[in-house]
Parts: C-alpha cells; structure tokens; sequence
C-alpha cells in the first residue's frame, strides 16, 4: 500500500512538473492515458543529455537531426496518444529526443512507444545488417496489409581537417545523408533489408509470384536503390491476389 501510494505521488508530481512546463513555454498538452499502468514519466525520459547541443562546431556542415529544431509531435505508448512535445530525432545516433522546458533527454528505446513528428511515425525495431543485430527507428513509407517498406535514415560525420599548408585548404567536419530501405512481411517478424542485386531482391519474396514481379521490374525499370521506384513496386505488390 505505501509502495503504491509512493509511486501515485511519484507520478502526480512528474504529470505536474510537465504541466507546469508545458503551461509556462506553451507547447501543447499532456493527457494521462495507459503510461499510468506503471511506466512513469521518469521511465519515459530515459536520460538526460548533458551537453544541451554536443555537435556546436562553427563551421560544421550538414545536421545530425532530420530536423534541426524541436518541433510538436505526438508521443504514443502501445498505440494510445498520450500527449504533444516538442521532439527531435537525433539520426546520427539513432534516437528521439524531447524537450522539458530548458532540459533535453532522449527518449526511452522500447517498442512500446512510437511517436509522430511532422505527419511521419517514428517506431523502434529490431533489424540485422551486415550480419549484426541492432535496434533502430524507421519510417514506414508503404503500408500493405501484409508487406510495408521501411525506410531506414542514417547519418555519416566526417572529421575535419586543418589547413596543411597555404596550397590545401582546411576541410570542415560535416555530416552527410544516407537511407536503406527494408521489407516488413509480418508485423511480428523483423523487417528485412532489400539488396540491390535483382536476384538476391526476388528471393525475398513467394516463388509463385516472381513471373508478375519479374515482369514488373523489367517493364519499369525499378532502380532497386531509389525510393520512387521503390514505391512504385510495392504499390503494385500489394495489389497482387
């Protein structure tokens, strides 16, 4: 009974904290929902990062954020809408951050919670990519009943240079894009990564639809690194009987 009394008290006291937040820098609204089932906002904002903005270099080029500033987004646990933040997601090292008032932190990696930023759902999974196993957030950009293509952002830095002499100029750090795409067959199952070879591409997928893929591919000329085309295919595959 304490135990329980202890973490009601816990929980008002964060629920208020972010209210109070919220209220003062006006950045939207909190509503208690299913995190009251045990997961407390403490177990949410996993970690506190301690440097506000850790890639300040004056002359960095490119971003580690898919966008630099906080925007609103939705934050969700098992589906149930349970407030709007302001939220970023860090591609570089592959996480979702949220803002309290002056104090970021990262986002708790579980698949529990998905969240939305600017119209795109953000939801962790499980994936293996050249042989090793990681946890990352990607964007579902086709949703078929049974098939989904996922997209898989990532960013690369690249240190600077100085200035080795007055004929070779200094180099500046930078960050560069890049994205991966993946098939999700199940939605219980890990998402798959799609190779850019035309074999290895139509092993994916069932023997007795490989003669209508083929032809698809060829008619079309599906560039298996191209997100349109991408798109193109598995709209029409998930048009298939």
């Amino acid at each position: 009974m304490k135990r329980s009394l202890t973490l009601t008290f816990t929980f008002l006291f964060i629920f208020n904290l972010f209210n109070v937040s919220i209220a003062q820098n006006g950045i939207g609204t909190f509503r208690v929902g299913s995190f009251y089932d045990g997961t407390a906002w403490s177990d949410v904002f996993n970690k506190k990062l301690k440097e506000a903005d850790r890639y300040a270099l004056p002359d960095l080029k490119g971003s580690p954020y898919e966008y630099p500033d906080f925007t609103f987004g939705k934050l969700f646990y098992k589906n149930n809408l349970e407030g709007e933040f302001p939220l970023r997601y860090d591609v570089y090292v592959d996480e979702i951050q949220i803002m309290n008032g002056e104090e970021i932190g990262a986002i708790l990696k579980t698949k529990d919670i998905h969240v939305n930023i600017n119209g795109v759902n953000y939801f962790l999974l499980g994936y293996v990519l050249d042989e090793v196993y990681k946890e990352g957030y990607f964007i579902e950009k086709i949703k078929g009943d049974n098939v989904s293509l996922l997209i898989k952002k990532r960013k690369f830095y690249m240190e600077g240079q100085p200035a080795q002499n007055s004929f070779i100029r200094a180099v500046a750090p930078k960050f560069t894009d890049n994205e991966i795409y993946f098939v999700w067959f199940e939605k219980d199952k890990e998402p798959i990564y799609l190779p850019n070879k035309k074999n290895k591409f139509l092993a994916l997928f069932p023997e007795n639809k490989k003669t209508e893929i083929e032809a698809f591919l060829k008619e079309n000329k599906i560039k298996f690194n191209n997100i349109e085309d991408l798109q193109k295919f598995f709209t029409f595959y998930n048009q298939l009987p």
